[in-house]
């Protein structure tokens, strides 16, 4: 194989792309994709099965207040979007999951002014939800007391919005509140330790979470306070990372040249291919355009399980963030990914010039 030009493995194939299992489309609302991740639905139906066990007759009140709660989140993702929207910046995409929301942005919310309005925005909604409601209850109940089965659930509907604008306040990362504090410490003498003052304080609000579940034995604690300790510690690794690529483009990262391969390549042919190259990771090809990502990890994964004859786009990556050669490394907080799991491919003039991996961006931070 040259090692002068980048160039296809095999030929392509017309096997159809596969998307991911895990998500569903659910459409657009004000021209933003809408997504649902399906962990929702294991979340949804372990509720379900737990009030159903205790309380026969509450499943009905239970799914109503679940639904309520998902469309909470999703109007605090909304707001969050429409912030950025005021800033010129475009979302991606709206994502909603078992313990939460996240909004896709095309580009890091700058300067700190701006960080703090869109993420004020998401709690904005739920408290001024909770307000909303909260009247109702006041002008049709003025003793604050419910008295019928729908001022009832209007009062916990105003509860729980409020309960979800006021936590996520909380100055801990990876909460809102978490990301106003980063950027009011950018403002100040500890601009270049913001992010790690609130990771550690996140990090120390997640391991009292812990603490509290084990003593009350509040089973949604452990599993939430794993979640903001990682979360928080990855926001500052990233933003560790992108303070020392500062001005380094992705053309000065990436691997060149780059090996791709077409969809029915197998994934023993590339595993071939790694052990006598230095590039362990491949783009994944239909015609012109990049449609996935093969990853060291999912090969491995993969031979361990004996699939060494399966083609590569049973094992590839859906969701490809590409980079050009000019683009700032600042374009990795796109993903969704670790930093030490990242395979971008650099696209130019439609062709795959190079691919930056956690090996290229190693050898920078430590040059």
């Amino acid at each position: 194989m040259s090692e002068d030009q980048n160039h296809d493995l095999f030929e392509e194939d017309e096997a159809p792309q596969r998307k991911s299992m895990w998500i569903m489309e659910l459409g657009e609302v004000f021209g933003i994709p809408v997504r649902l991740h399906l962990s929702i639905f294991l979340l949804f139906g372990y509720v379900l099965f737990a009030s159903s066990s205790r309380m026969p007759d509450s499943s009905g009140r239970v799914a109503l207040m679940l639904l309520a709660i998902f469309v909470a989140v999703f109007l605090h993702e909304l707001g969050h979007s429409f912030a950025a929207r005021a800033f010129r910046i475009q979302v991606k995409d709206i994502t909603i999951w078992a313990l939460g929301g996240i909004a896709r942005m095309e580009r890091v919310v700058r300067p700190p002014h701006q960080h703090i309005i869109v993420s004020l925005a998401g709690p904005a909604v739920n408290i001024t939800l909770a307000m909303l409601l909260g009247t109702y209850i006041v002008v049709v109940s003025p003793d604050m007391a419910p008295h019928t089965s729908f001022q009832q659930l209007v009062f916990e509907l105003a509860q729980m919005n409020l309960i979800l604008g006021l936590f996520n306040l909380i100055p801990a990362l990876p909460m809102d509140g978490g990301r106003v504090l980063k950027s009011l410490l950018s403002m100040t003498s500890l601009r270049d330790r913001s992010s790690k003052v609130a990771a550690r304080i996140g990090q120390g609000f997640a391991i009292a979470m812990g603490i509290l579940g084990l003593i009350t034995g509040y089973f949604w604690l452990l599993i939430l306070a794993p979640f903001f300790f990682l979360s928080a510690e990855r926001e500052w690794q990233v933003d560790n990372i992108l303070s020392r690529f500062a001005g380094t483009k992705a053309w000065q990262a990436m691997l060149k040249p780059v090996a791709t391969a077409g969809r029915m390549t197998s994934i023993g042919s590339l595993v071939k291919y790694a052990s006598g190259n230095k590039q362990q990771d491949f783009p994944i090809m239909e015609g012109e355009s990049v449609v996935g990502v093969v990853t060291r990890w999912s090969l491995m994964d993969a031979m361990e399980h004996g699939h060494q004859d399966d083609p590569v786009f049973t094992i590839m990556d859906h969701e490809v963030h590409t980079l050009s050669p000019f683009d700032s490394l600042d374009k990795l907080l796109q993903t969704s990914l670790p930093i030490d799991r990242l395979v971008l491919p650099v696209v130019h003039k439609m062709r795959v010039v190079g691919l930056v991996t956690p090996d290229q961006l190693q050898e920078i931070r430590g040059s």
